[in-house]
């Protein structure tokens, strides 16, 4: 099963992460990419030293946007074993998919390399 339209939403929310939407036939689905799962997965990569050390929501938002076909494979994924309507992406689900991010993946963002 392909995810229909799966984007990361940009505009105003309450999630304390990135959302995303996506579509299962004609039913809007949500997933939720917490921020401390993407601050666990991406920690060693990123600078040390405030302000860089945690990225901003919009930070994320770039982050996972730039790598869309990969983080739809681990929502996929999830949402195979688990059909829900709100969907939480936890570091488990991504450390579990044998996805390999880089510093190219933040240095697409703008984010340098510690």
């Amino acid at each position: 099963m392909a995810l229909k339209d799966l984007a990361v939403v940009t505009g105003q929310h309450s999630e304390e992460g990135v959302l995303l939407e996506f579509w299962d036939d004609a039913a809007r689905r949500i997933a939720v990419i917490g921020r401390t799962a993407l601050d666990d997965t991406f920690d060693k990569l990123l600078p040390f030293g405030s302000p860089q050390r945690r990225l901003s929501v919009m930070q994320w938002n770039r982050v996972v946007q730039e790598n869309l076909a990969a983080f739809g494979r681990i929502i996929e994924a999830r949402y195979r074993r688990e059909p829900v309507e709100r969907l939480e992406v936890s570091l488990a689900d991504i450390q579990g998919s044998g996805e390999k991010f880089t510093h190219e993946t933040l240095r697409a963002t703008g984010v340098q390399r510690r």
